[in-house]
């Protein structure tokens, strides 16, 4: 029984902690504070104080009893998140599912970036290598096609500073047209926002990467 007293007065005065301390940043929810009080294991610090009141001399049985309430208060909060996170937290979605999806849109995405690239003028160089980089983002690009691209890039002369301004400004549209899709399809498909926001910090990196070598 002091063991579940404790563990629900621990409960409580976590609970009222975040729901009103001015620390907390921001307005808080019943659910967050609910969530924010049930987790974590309490009490086992407490535990291994309470070895310290054995120095005490104190009497066997109450040493005792402090080491049950103890152990009460930290099987009760394991055992209680358990039960109550399952009922009010959302359920995740397994990693396989959340790859497959993931792959199904970079695909979606890129496709629909290409088709949009088909609507304005480009030089037929430039189509063709954009076309190559953005396949290589779905890895669609074999050993073959890399060497040939190596290959055809190494006889290719400097380009001038107007033209690869004009390709920068070309691949920029073409990340932008990426993202704009991306997040479009990230607010109809919430549950799946963890895997997309994974995607759209890759077009960033992409398009880091690319700007680098055209300023170097």
């Amino acid at each position: 029984m002091i063991g579940i007293i404790l563990y629900l007065a621990n409960l409580l005065i976590r609970y009222f902690y975040y729901r009103f301390s001015p620390s907390i940043k921001g307005k808080t929810s019943n659910k967050e504070a609910l969530i924010f009080s049930l987790g974590g294991i309490h009490g086992a610090v407490t535990f291994a104080l309470a070895y310290t009141l054995y120095d005490l001399r104190i009497n066997v049985a109450d040493f005792h009893l402090i080491l049950v309430s103890e152990i009460t208060l930290i099987l009760l909060s394991m055992i209680v998140p358990t039960i109550v996170f399952h009922m009010i937290l959302d359920k995740d979605i397994p990693d396989f599912d959340q790859r497959k999806e993931v792959d199904r849109v970079r695909v979606a995405m890129i496709e629909y970036a290409m088709d949009q690239m088909k609507k304005i003028y480009l030089p037929k160089k430039i189509r063709k290598q954009l076309k190559f980089d953005l396949r290589a983002q779905m890895n669609q690009t074999s050993m073959v096609d890399f060497a040939r691209k190596i290959k055809y890039t190494i006889k290719q002369k400097e380009l001038p500073d107007d033209q690869k301004e004009f390709r920068a400004e070309v691949y920029r549209y073409a990340f932008r047209q990426e993202r704009d899709y991306l997040g479009k399809i990230a607010q109809q498909e919430r549950k799946y926002r963890r895997g997309f926001l994974a995607l759209y910090r890759q077009i960033l990196m992409s398009e880091v990467v690319f700007l680098d070598d055209e300023n170097d």
